[in-house]
């Protein structure tokens, strides 16, 4: 499995002049996401910016959750449990044990227990490869594999326990947690099929969630590990079927030109990434018509995140504060 594409095509300038050269989506097979690797992201013209740290560029001007969640002296106790790690005597406790202790309760509860059974799951099909320094095990189509499911489990956990202890209770559009959704795109006679694992969506005053997300979820159950930092990386395969999910979302709300944006959240096991998309209707314009866009679909990245790790969490929770006060807007302008 090749990790090329992340780490070499970073300069706008460099590849375009390759993007020439590059067989459109039309000339490729498309059918699902799930199967797009290097070549699917030449036609699509992507280049990527991953050393951007902890946080997305895009989101650095929302903080006001940030330094309320973070107050000094005032800090919110609930994310500051959940940013701690799992006091020794709680650590072999099963969920049902554990929402019983004042210092866990019920959504600390479903976090640990999530992480533990992360950790603990192996998949059928796992096999370490070693494979041009990195080692990983085949993909093939499944769709719900146990570790896959126990990932969403987790990122959900993480995910809904910040949202839960730092939105205003009387705030009539809270973000929360949505399902998968199925999104396509379509190029002439053909038609793509993405499906992410799930998303942020705002909620409208009548209740009813809004059905065209900026923030999706997407969960593998395969961890691809370079040996030499002993850490993720991001293959061309996983590249690609976020792209393909980034373009097919933003393909289903063409209607919204205010913002190109599209964030996915990726999680893999007890690892997490933020990674920002700017999809425009340009791009989708080219796309849909067989052409290999003019300009870039820039994608930026931040680190990976290991759950385990207070620091990381903490990091989690600051990018997910910025997600839900960047969605707000949304439906106010």
């Amino acid at each position: 499995m090749s990790s090329v594409y992340f780490k070499t095509v970073t300069d706008e300038k460099k590849d375009t002049k390759k993007s020439k050269v590059a067989k459109a989506l039309s000339q490729l097979p498309v059918t699902s996401g799930s199967r797009w690797g290097a070549e699917h992201l030449k036609a699509c013209h992507v280049v990527v910016n991953s050393k951007v740290g902890d946080s997305l560029p895009v989101l650095n001007s929302y903080h006001h959750t940030i330094r309320e969640t973070f107050k000094p002296g005032k800090e919110n106790a609930q994310i500051a449990a959940f940013i701690k790690d799992l006091a020794p005597e709680y650590r072999n406790m099963r969920q049902h044990a554990l929402v019983r202790e004042p210092e866990v309760g019920a959504t600390l509860a479903r976090f640990w227990t999530a992480l533990r059974d992360v950790k603990t799951m192996k998949s059928d099909e796992e096999e370490q490869q070693p494979i041009q320094g990195s080692f990983t095990s085949e993909q093939r189509p499944a769709a719900h594999l146990p570790v896959e499911v126990y990932t969403v489990e987790l990122a959900f956990a993480a995910i809904n326990h910040t949202l839960l202890y730092t939105q205003n209770p009387s705030s009539e559009m809270p973000v929360e947690i949505r399902q998968q959704e199925r999104c396509f795109i379509q190029i002439g006679n053909k038609r793509i099929t993405a499906i992410d694992d799930g998303g942020l969506t705002l909620i409208v005053d009548d209740g009813e969630k809004t059905e065209k997300s900026v923030v999706l979820l997407e969960a593998k159950r395969r961890l691809d590990v370079c040996d030499e930092a002993n850490r993720p990386f991001v293959s061309d395969e996983l590249l690609g079927q976020m792209t393909c999910e980034a373009i097919a979302a933003r393909s289903s709300r063409q209607g919204d030109n205010e913002r190109n944006d599209m964030i996915i959240v990726n999680t893999t096991q007890q690892y997490m990434c933020f990674f920002h998309f700017i999809i425009t209707a340009d791009h989708l314009r080219d796309i849909e018509y067989g052409r290999i866009p003019g300009q870039a679909i820039k994608v930026t990245a931040t680190h990976w995140f290991n759950l385990e790790r207070p620091p990381d969490r903490e990091c989690i929770v600051k990018n997910v504060l910025q997600l839900a006060e960047y969605m707000s807007p949304v439906l106010e302008k």
